[in-house]
């Protein structure tokens, strides 16, 4: 926004690379450029470079300001390089992590299907944790449409995820990971706590609900219990993956 406001005349380029690990932007202008003894300044809340600008292009000096601190936020950096009267150069480096392993690609079912494979959880008990009164209206309406008889309890943050937990006898908890108070993973983390030095089998499966599909995240959720394979964690959120869960 900057470049193109502080520029009558030439052009703004803007280009995106990687480079050693590192995602790179690039915005270079052909505009007013900035006095080196303000080069630092222009990074502060409120510091524009002159004054005569400001009065001229307008603006409240915090553009930049907020800019770094995303940057920062991000574990990146922001540089300029500029000269008065031939333009200006912001440079922006954040770190990326390179996927690992290629996701694997979903076989494609059909809802006869899914139903048939629902018929072998009939009955189930659900423990259903979400603080969001939508998505727990989605994965309810889904688990009553394929499987029957489903007996679903909903608790709407960690604590009462627990307390549900330690009142019945379930046999899956679909389990929100970001909430308020108790989320997610602190709440799985004592549930596994409680259940001891129980074999894999007799635990209780609990799936991540989750939008994120973050390698960190899902280091995260496998660490504090929750089972499963990797390609549950993450399609739940808007429907739940029911061709996942019902194998």
């Amino acid at each position: 926004g900057n470049a193109i406001k502080f520029t009558d005349s030439g052009a703004v380029r803007i280009q995106l690379g990687i480079d050693q690990g590192q995602l790179t932007f690039r915005v270079e202008d052909s505009g007013i450029g900035i006095p080196k003894e303000k080069l630092e300044l222009i990074f502060e809340s409120f510091e524009q470079a002159e004054t005569a600008s400001t009065r001229a292009f307008g603006g409240t000096g915090l553009g930049l300001s907020i800019s770094r601190q995303l940057v920062h936020l991000l574990g990146g950096s922001i540089a300029v390089d500029s000269s008065v009267g031939l333009g200006s150069t912001f440079s922006i480096h954040l770190p990326y992590e390179k996927v690992e392993e290629q996701i694997r690609e979903q076989q494609k079912i059909t809802a006869d299907e899914l139903k048939q494979m629902g018929q072998k959880m009939a009955g189930i008990k659900v423990l259903l944790v979400d603080d969001n009164e939508f998505n727990l209206m989605l994965a309810a309406d889904d688990l009553h449409y394929y499987i029957p008889e489903v007996a679903i309890t909903i608790a709407r943050n960690g604590k009462e995820a627990i307390q549900f937990y330690e009142q019945g006898d379930y046999g899956l908890i679909l389990m929100d990971v970001q909430m308020p108070e108790v989320d997610g993973l602190q709440a799985t983390a004592k549930i596994r706590e409680k259940e001891g030095n129980l074999d894999s089998l007799s635990k209780t499966p609990i799936i991540a609900m989750t939008a994120s599909l973050l390698k960190k995240e899902i280091r995260q959720c496998f660490s504090a219990g929750l089972l499963g394979q990797k390609g549950l964690l993450g399609q739940v959120k808007h429907g739940i993956h029911f061709s996942l869960i019902l194998r």
